[in-house]
């Protein structure tokens, strides 16, 4: 018996959600976002502004990574 590959292990747990991975990030980049600007600025103002950048940096992060995860598991392993 032999060891599974990690595109076989991703098959048969259910395989790799990238709308998922995208959404998790852009919550992290959001909530980052919200903590550093009340933070830096002391205003709720400045807390929903870097939360916005914070998200769509996120997002944009996200977006990347699973678009670079998916070519790779899917053309080059």
């Amino acid at each position: 018996m032999r060891e599974l590959t990690l595109s076989e292990v991703d098959q048969v747990s259910g395989g790799s959600d990238i709308l998922a991975l995208i959404q998790e990030w852009a919550a992290l980049g959001g909530s980052t976002g919200s903590i550093l600007g009340y933070a830096a600025t002391g205003t709720l103002q400045g807390a929903t502004k870097w939360g916005f950048w914070g998200g769509g940096i996120g997002l944009a992060a996200g977006l990347g990574w699973g678009v670079g995860t998916a070519i790779y598991d899917n053309y080059l392993s």
